[in-house]
Formats: structure tokens, sequence, C-alpha cells
């Protein structure tokens, strides 16, 4: 039996319209799932969670490939991870997908910023300042962490002073003056700052650890341990925050447990050069200094400039009673560490008065020598920050990228040098 035609032409109608409707509930599903990702994403990336922002934000991104703010925070987050491939790659996309160019801008000069490429970038600071909107924290933490790149640390000071008094709530300025402290060693400031920032976050990642970490430093492990055992974790820092436990199980006579921790993380990291120290003091704690022997091996080949590696491998040839071979490197180790020392004395200079060159050389050829190689070499390269045809500098450089076998690198710095 054929319907009359009215009846047909309401059937249609009655279609089109359930159709129309369910792709507009599709829609707007999709709008509030992108909306509820980004929103988490943020939150993330406001408790020092880069990682788990991306997440988000990639997630967001399946929803709606289109979606301009996703593209820019992804960019964004991306340049908080040192992506540099991927930040200009997802910053070109929002752009593409009509993101406000003025924001874009912005945050080009921030990633230049951060990359430490201050020469380039810091005329727009005042500019960028006074006009930061919804972005000035995220102009603050570029510019410091430029700084500190270039050790220019009473210029980051500053900044992260003017954050704090802008944004009070906020724990990162926190964080990072706690580190530039534990950097120069200033423990007890270093300490003040972390637990401030975790009394105004107390879910900010990493915050314990640094916290615990300082404590150690301190020798204050009954404190330390309770703080880093409530803390659990099963991400991808675990490994770092199981070491510290097992460090202040060590010191407080518990050396059982603490062999434990560290033989386990040496099974799933067997390069954790950390881990083996850690392994290998235990096991001379215990008395068995043969086998300690065998993990500071494997430490000392992995990290063969390691000071703390090269003692507790000292101590335990030592203890076994092999004395013969332990004096000439109790006396390379005691140069090293005056030496160090000595460097550490020049920095802390630095910090009150930044542009005295002859010291960050001195400091750079010491780390160089017995210390950090590459923290070496950032000192030499933030000579040429202030002085461009540094002399020395140059020449100290060209002199270690050619030992390295970087002859591009050796070659840019030799063309630098003046005839004598």
């Amino acid at each position: 039996m054929t319907l009359p035609r009215g009846r047909h032409l309401r059937r249609l109608i009655v279609a089109i319209f359930m159709a129309g409707a369910l792709i507009g509930v599709g829609a707007g599903w999709r709008t509030l799932g992108v909306a509820w990702k980004i929103r988490a994403g943020q939150k993330a990336l406001a408790v020092g969670d880069a990682a788990a922002a991306l997440k988000h934000f990639l997630a967001a991104e399946r929803l709606d490939p289109r979606h301009a703010l996703t593209q820019f925070l992804l960019g964004r987050t991306y340049r908080r991870l040192g992506n540099a491939e991927e930040t200009a790659s997802r910053l070109q996309q929002a752009r593409d997908c009509g993101f406000p160019v003025q924001r874009l801008e912005r945050e080009w000069i921030l990633t230049r910023a951060q990359a430490g490429l201050l020469a380039q970038t810091e005329p727009a600071l005042y500019k960028l300042l006074t006009s930061a909107g919804e972005d000035g924290p995220e102009i603050c933490s570029a510019f410091v962490s430029g700084y500190v790149q270039n050790y220019e640390f009473e210029k980051a000071r500053q900044i992260l002073e003017a954050w704090i008094g802008d944004y009070p709530n906020d724990p990162e300025p926190r964080i990072a003056l706690g580190k530039i402290s534990l950097h120069w060693a200033n423990l007890p400031e270093a300490e003040k700052q972390f637990r401030l920032a975790l009394k105004l976050c107390p879910a900010y990642r990493g915050a314990v650890d640094l916290l615990g970490e300082t404590l150690v430093e301190q020798k204050k492990y009954q404190e330390a341990l309770p703080l880093l055992q409530n803390d659990d974790r099963q991400d991808d820092s675990a490994a770092q925050h199981r070491l510290l436990v097992a460090q202040c199980l060590l010191n407080l006579g518990r050396e059982a447990e603490s062999l434990e921790i560290y033989a386990d993380i040496v099974s799933q990291f067997p390069e954790n050069c950390a881990a083996l120290l850690g392994l290998g003091k235990a096991k001379t704690w215990a008395g068995q200094f043969q086998e300690a022997l065998v993990d500071l091996d494997r430490a000392l080949d992995l990290c063969p400039r390691n000071l703390d590696v090269r003692y507790a491998r000292v101590q335990a040839l030592s203890l076994r009673g092999d004395q013969s071979r332990t004096q000439t490197e109790l006396r390379e180790i005691s140069t090293a560490r005056a030496s160090l020392a000595k460097a550490g004395e020049l920095a802390s200079e630095i910090l009150k008065h930044p542009d005295k060159l002859d010291a960050r050389v001195e400091i750079g050829t010491t780390l160089i020598e017995y210390g950090d190689r590459a923290e070496g070499v950032a000192w030499l390269l933030s000579v040429l920050q202030y002085q461009p045809d540094h002399q020395e500098a140059h020449r100290l450089l060209a002199d270690y990228y050619e030992k390295e076998g970087d002859h591009d690198q050796a070659e840019r710095h030799r063309l630098a040098l003046k005839p004598r």
C-alpha cells in the first residue's frame, strides 16, 4: 500500500530534522570535549606537569585538529618541554587555524628567550611585560630560563622578584628561586623557597623531591624520609624519588632496605650512575667490599669524572686492604675538589658582579677540566654575551670543540680569533 504524498513528505522532514539534531549533538559534545581537555591541560601546566598537559592537549587535537587554541597550547607545551621542532610546527598550525598573530609573535619571542638567545629578545622584554595580558607568568618563565642558561643570575632574580610581586600565589617562581639557591649551595634559602612553593601548591610536580633533595644535602635525613615516603609515585620520576629515599635509609643506618631499593633501580636502569654509586656504597657499608667494587667500577666507566664515584671506589679499595692504589687517586680527588671549591667562590662573586669576565673564564676552564664539561662550556659562552670578541673565551671554546671532534664549532670560534 502506498502512503499519501503528505505522509511521505512529513516522514522526510522528520528524518532530516533528526539527522540534523544528531549532527548538532555530536558537534556540541565534540566542542565540550575539546574545552574539557584544554581545561585539564591548563590545570596540569599550572602544577608544573607539562608532560601530563601534553596528553590532554593531544586528546583535544584528536577531537578537533583545526582548533586554533589547541594548536597554540601544544606549541607552548612543547616549548616548555624543550622540543623546538614541534613548537615551530604547532605555532604554524595555530596561525593557519586563525589564532591571533600578536600572541603568536609573542610566543616566538618566548621560544627564543627560553633558548637563551637574549641578544635577540631582551630588547622586547619591557614591551612584553607592560602588555603581558594573561601571559605574564609565561613571559617571566621564558626569560628566567634564558638568563639562567646564560648564567645571568642577577637578572633572573630581578624578574623572579617582580613575578612573585605580581603573582603571589604562583608556585613556579618559588621553585625557580629554590633551584637557583640549590645550584649555588645556599641550602637554607632553597629549603625556604621549596617549602613556600609546596604551601602554595602541594601538588606541584617535583616540588617534594626538590625539598627532599635539599634536606638530604643538609643531612636532615630524619626529616626528609617521611616527606619522601608520603609522596610515593609510579610516574617517570619515580626512580629519582626512590634514590632519595634509599639515600636517607642508608644514612640512617638502614643499609639492607637501601640496598634493596638501589639493586631494584639498577636492575631496571643498569646505566644509572647514581643508583650504581648508591648500591656500591650500601654494599661497602655492609662489608661487601668486593661486590661493591663491581658496582663502583661500572659507575666509574659510565661517569669517569664523578668525584663522588671516585671517592666511594677509593673507600672500598682501602677497606678491602688495597692501599697502594688509593693514595694517588685521593690526591687527584683532593686537587679537583679544591679547584671546584674555588670556582664556587668565584661564582658567588659573579652573583654580585656579573660582568667579571675573567672569573667567568676561570670557572669555565675549571669545570671543563674537573667538573661538568657542559656547564663549563656554558660559562665560557656566557662571556661572549658580554663581549662577543673575547679572545680567551673563543680560544678555549675552539680547543674544547676540537678535542670533542666538533670541527664546525671549533672553526667558528677560531675564525673569531684575531691574528697575533
